[in-house]
């Protein structure tokens, strides 16, 4: 009797210890693959967030830029006076303002545009061709 408890309990220890084995190696194995999918998924949602941001922005956000209607004014009248340009080039400034507001509106569509006095900084300045 006191043989087939022996044996028994050597059974039961290498089952236990096998048993032991395999827990301690899945559990490994579930710690990589746990691991794996919270990659995965941090970098699918950092995809996600920056995708988001870049479509508000071109699509959605409002875009400030100024305008020197003044200051344009101003060295058109000066470039008259010194007969630099000619009447007619002169008496298009009201156009070429015109245009040039019309060509960033066309380009971006949430514009909005201030005159130069009305901005402190950090906006961009819309350039009048003639």
């Amino acid at each position: 009797m006191n043989e087939k408890n022996e044996h028994e309990k050597s059974v039961q220890s290498e089952t236990l210890a096998e048993r032991d084995r395999t827990t301690s190696s899945g559990y490994a194995k579930s710690n990589v693959g746990i691991m794996i999918a919270i990659v995965i998924r941090l970098l699918l949602s950092l995809a996600v967030s920056a995708a988001s941001i870049y479509i508000y922005d071109q699509y959605f956000s409002q875009k400030v830029v100024m305008i020197d209607i003044m200051g344009y004014v101003e060295e058109q009248k000066q470039l008259y006076l010194s007969g630099k340009i000619s009447e007619q080039e002169w008496q298009a400034i009201p156009d070429n303002i015109d245009r040039a507001m019309n060509r960033e509106i066309k380009a971006h569509k949430n514009t909005i545009i201030l005159i130069k006095d009305a901005v402190i900084r950090n906006a961009r300045k819309i350039e009048i061709k003639n």
